[in-house]
């Protein structure tokens, strides 16, 4: 809406109007509004959420038994007038309408809703899948969160590519790699996958998935719209240029403010959690954004230690699962250090670590959560731009 401002600009002489125009206000605006319509109406909402149930296998986690739990609904529920501001919605609205000759084009018709707005809607649809978990007296089984995350992340994958071959380029190569739209599609939905359940599994901790993704979210903004969004620096550092990576970068921009006036309620002691409607929200928003970089390879270098927190945990999962699957199980599981000293092999490398790495941290190393927190940020800062310099020079 405030794109539109600018057309008035020459019909109405008033100049100032050009200002909303330009792709970084619009960042700007879209984070400052989001923060403040968060941080004065989530309180007056979260008591309109479920109650956490408790994890009795995370550390502390009758402490959060009772909280109000599935914020992420409120505070991307917010977002979305703020993304109908700030967010263009048909900013070439004529030429996709029209051919040059002036003649009506269904196919342009056909392609007017762009990615962005399409992604936004794949984006909800995790949120509310995460949202219903929450709110469920019994927990979703995790093949039914699986098919789920499969398909929203499919649909995403054509909501990117919307059925036209894509260009990628990877690491410690200067070509780019042209894909069909199903070969991008099976990418995108891999690479979404991962990112939905990384996140998910990393929001054990109070404070720890928010500023973990926060930092992903201010760097894909900044590589969003100053790297793959910026024709010239693009071609420097020979990876394709995005037109739109601008309007990406005021979609994660927008969501990163809302994030932000959330954890000013989660830091400790938490009044309010996210719950698997923010977490998987966040994962798709994380995922979407890189694949819109053209490097599904990125994902490493934007969340390192989620995916590691996350990936740890899901395998650990899968491991548990097919013992017991060939009836190798265990019937009690071990809880003091006799106990593990006591199990078989196979068992011991199963339960030597807790999973995610954040329990482990709070169980065996004794760590706070504020510790946890900074720590684990700290982890994050040292490595992302060390693995971002390795994907964008060594090629």
């Amino acid at each position: 809406m405030l794109y539109l401002l600018k057309n008035l600009s020459d019909i109405s002489g008033l100049g100032p109007l050009r200002i909303f125009g330009s792709h970084l206000v619009l960042i700007c605006i879209g984070a400052a509004l989001a923060l403040c319509l968060t941080y004065f109406l989530l309180p007056r909402l979260w008591h309109r959420l479920p109650q956490d149930r408790g994890k009795s296998f995370t550390a502390d986690g009758k402490f959060s038994k009772g909280k109000p739990t599935g914020a992420g609904i409120i505070f991307f529920l917010l977002v979305f007038p703020v993304l109908f501001f700030v967010l263009p919605i048909l900013p070439n609205a004529h030429s996709a309408f029209f051919t040059e000759s002036g003649e009506f084009s269904w196919r342009g018709f056909s392609m007017l809703l762009s990615s962005e707005w399409l992604c936004v809607g794949c984006i909800y649809l995790a949120m509310l899948c995460g949202y219903f978990d929450d709110r469920a007296t019994k927990p979703w089984s995790r093949g039914r969160k699986l098919v789920l995350d499969i398909a929203v992340s499919f649909l995403a994958g054509l909501a990117l590519c919307k059925f036209q071959n894509m260009e990628l380029w990877i690491p410690f190569t200067k070509h780019t790699f042209e894909v069909s739209w199903f070969t991008y599609t099976l990418i995108a939905t891999t690479v979404l996958v991962i990112s939905l359940n990384a996140t998910n599994c990393s929001d054990g901790i109070d404070g720890l998935l928010g500023t973990q993704t926060i930092i992903s979210l201010i760097v894909l903004t900044i590589f969003l719209y100053g790297v793959v969004g910026h024709e010239r620096i693009a071609a420097y550092l020979l990876i394709p240029h995005n037109p739109h990576g601008a309007y990406w970068a005021i979609l994660t921009s927008t969501i990163t403010g809302a994030l932000l006036a959330y954890l000013w309620y989660n830091a400790e002691p938490s009044s309010v959690l996210m719950g698997d409607a923010g977490s998987r929200g966040l994962g798709m928003l994380v995922g979407i954004a890189i694949m819109v970089t053209g490097n599904p390879f990125i994902l490493f270098a934007i969340m390192p230690v989620v995916l590691f927190d996350g990936i740890c945990g899901i395998i650990k999962l899968a491991y548990l699962t097919c013992l017991k699957k060939i009836g190798a199980g265990i019937t009690k599981v071990p809880t003091n250090k006799e106990e593990k000293r006591a199990l078989p092999f196979h068992h011991f490398i199963a339960f030597i670590f807790r999973c995610p790495i954040h329990d482990h941290c709070r169980n065996e190393l004794k760590w706070s959560k504020i510790q946890v927190v900074i720590r684990f940020l700290i982890i994050q800062l040292v490595l992302m731009p060390i693995l971002l310099i390795l994907i964008l020079k060594i090629r």
